[in-house]
């Protein structure tokens, strides 16, 4: 199922562990260095700069592979060269992940999502309708997505599951988009979220923990964005025209903006319960984004005054919290060696090193009767 050799994946997140411990002073560099030489990564990992260097050749090396296909087909047949394409580049991905171990390397980020882009098109090239057209290339970014998160550990298709999902539902209706659909995206999202992070705290996809992740926080921000633009339908008339859409009462229109309010909050909140990084960056990004919808689409406040205002309400709830981690003396976000260190970075480390094969013994050293024979040893042994 998985493309990557899995002792291989073994290695490289016990190298990560290692790396982890270096860094919280738990292990001297002489032991870093005998680990990774007993456990080498054999996966071509290189770092973020190479990794771009690497996507954008081979964007290129492939878009010149497209445009001598259509040379030699003389314009015609556009849907059967896509789908050509889309198999030399997936042929190619496997290619590079078996005989050149390429793992998140820039390479087989590039040729998959290529793949992706070559499939769309190639069943959506004759449609005429948009409605159907964008109906047909959510769905088959669907499979794809769920097809590159699963075999190929590919974060970011994992990440476009739950944005494909949303555009689908959306793609369904052509001109006007009943306010209930909304809802019903809310939910749908809603039920992503708590699938996906069900799947992350049951640990049976171990290799497929970061996948997991991202695509729990995609769900989280596609349920929100249904719900900023369900607020956006009906509060817009406020906003252009100074009187509420026909049938929200006053009631159902504070309650939509106290959700909009509460949520990013919710979020942050959430994240500081559980000393996630994660989720206290979303909370901070959906407090902005909070900000911006309501300048962007009510333009209710000039950007100076929003600005303030969002700034203020930041430093107000980082100071609260600041003050009362001090007040608790809680430890959760600092670190000491060898008092709070992370509990799960040795017993993992641990455990990655059961699961791997452990190196041959190269026979230097061997126990055997000894040179005066008997079983006493000798000078020998």
């Amino acid at each position: 199922m998985i493309a990557y050799n899995k002792t291989s994946l073994d290695r490289r997140q016990l190298q990560t562990i290692i790396d982890q411990l270096s860094a919280n002073k738990l292990l001297s560099p002489e032991e870093v260095k005998n680990i990774k030489a007993a456990y080498p990564s054999d996966l071509n990992s290189p770092s973020i700069f190479v990794r771009i260097g690497y996507g954008i050749l081979t964007l290129i090396a492939n878009g010149a592979a497209f445009g001598i296909v259509l040379l030699m087909s003389g314009g015609s047949g556009i849907r059967s060269i896509c789908f050509f394409m889309a198999l030399l580049s997936i042929g190619a991905l496997e290619f590079f992940i078996r005989e050149k171990k390429h793992y998140r390397s820039g390479v087989d980020d590039v040729l998959f999502h290529l793949a992706v882009i070559y499939l769309i098109v190639g069943f959506t090239f004759d449609f005429s309708s948009y409605s159907n057209t964008l109906s047909m290339g959510c769905l088959i970014a669907i499979v794809c997505y769920i097809v590159g998160a699963i075999r190929y550990l590919n974060r970011l298709s994992a990440a476009l599951i739950p944005i494909a999902a949303w555009c689908f539902i959306f793609s369904l209706f052509q001109s006007y988009i009943p306010i209930v659909v909304y809802f019903i995206a809310a939910a749908a999202m809603a039920a992503l979220l708590l699938f996906f992070n069900m799947l992350e705290k049951q640990n049976r996809w171990p290799y497929h923990r970061d996948c997991l992740h991202w695509a729990t926080f995609a769900s989280a921000i596609a349920c929100y964005a249904s719900l900023h633009y369900h607020c956006y339908q009906t509060l817009r008339y406020i906003g252009y025209y100074g009187s509420p859409e026909p049938g929200a009462t006053n009631l159902w229109t504070i309650f939509l903006w106290c959700w909009t309010i509460v949520i990013p909050f919710v979020f942050l909140g959430y994240g500081i319960r559980k000393a996630s990084i994660s989720w206290i960056w979303l909370g901070m990004v959906a407090v902005l984004s909070l900000g911006y919808f309501y300048h962007h689409y009510l333009s209710i406040l000039s950007p100076e005054v929003g600005a303030i205002l969002v700034g203020l309400i930041i430093t107000c709830v980082v100071g609260y919290i600041i003050l009362y981690l001090q007040q608790k003396k809680s430890k959760r976000f600092e670190y000491e060696p060898g008092i709070n260190s992370d509990d799960l970075l040795i017993p993992a480390s641990l455990v990655g090193m059961i699961r791997m094969h452990t190196p041959a013994a190269d026979g230097s050293t061997s126990f055997g009767g000894g040179a005066f024979g008997g079983g006493g040893a000798g000078g020998d042994f």
